[in-house]
């Protein structure tokens, strides 16, 4: 049976934890930081602070993608600077990775003048690239239902995305981009979803880390058991006892 220890972050807009370790890293998106959303200051701050954090993870893989924040994705030296990194960096594309078929994808719904803005109609035809055979989906963007709603209660997240992922039905979704609405949960017909974001909305840190466990058996991936790990921020003291409100 082939077993991977899994850790899932996203939205870390710039803060670089400790993380507990394991097989594979999943970031989904959103890692530059926010103070200052210049190409050149973010090629800067990937290429040193991120790729140096990159390296020191304890990690057999590390994949990534991109978010509304990460303008350097935009354009075709900045996606072939974080390809150089050490990770793998997907952009509408898949990857196998321990033995997992691993697809992810940027874009996200309107919500103000950010990087990989797309309408319903064009997000369908993105998600339609989405392969059958996926075991692990990382899109920065929520589906519609689960871990979108902002704090006046609206839903954000990608109603085409949802019904993709009602007929790939992967092993795992894993996204963020909500900040508040961090959770763990499940789909209908039991397909797990996890909001990764490690700030909440006044971009301060929650504390926890996303841990699980993901089990291969005659070809197909299972998630086991999902707990959630202290991380730390060097030079910052974290709340360890503040938990999340989980909510849909």
């Amino acid at each position: 049976m082939n077993s991977q220890r899994v850790t899932l972050i996203s939205d870390l807009h710039g803060w670089l934890p400790e993380l507990p370790g394991g097989d594979l890293l999943v970031i989904a998106g959103d890692f530059c930081p926010i103070k200052d959303h210049g190409i050149e200051r973010q090629k800067s701050w990937v290429s040193g602070p991120f790729e140096e954090w990159l390296v020191a993870q304890p990690y057999e893989n590390i994949v990534g993608i991109a978010g509304n924040h990460d303008f350097i994705a935009e354009g075709s030296e900045g996606s072939k600077i974080l390809r150089s990194l050490s990770w793998e960096y997907l952009q509408d594309e898949s990857r196998w990775i321990g033995g997992m078929k691993i697809w992810g994808s940027p874009w996200c719904a309107p919500c103000g003048r950010w990087a990989f803005m797309a309408g319903e109609n064009d997000l369908e035809s993105r998600w339609a690239e989405i392969p059958q055979d996926t075991d692990l989906v990382i899109t920065h963007s929520p589906a519609h239902g689960w871990g979108d709603r902002v704090m006046s209660g609206e839903r954000v997240g990608s109603e085409t995305l949802f019904s993709r992922l009602q007929e790939v039905r992967p092993a795992l979704h894993v996204h963020g981009h909500i900040h508040e609405a961090r959770a763990s949960g499940r789909f209908p017909r039991g397909i797990p979803t996890i909001n990764a974001s490690l700030l909440d909305e006044r971009y301060e840190p929650w504390g926890w880390c996303w841990q699980l466990q993901m089990n291969q058996q005659e070809s197909v991936w299972q998630i086991g058991q999902i707990s959630e790990e202290p991380l730390r921020v060097p030079g910052t003291s974290l709340p360890e006892s503040r938990r999340p409100r989980f909510h849909r």
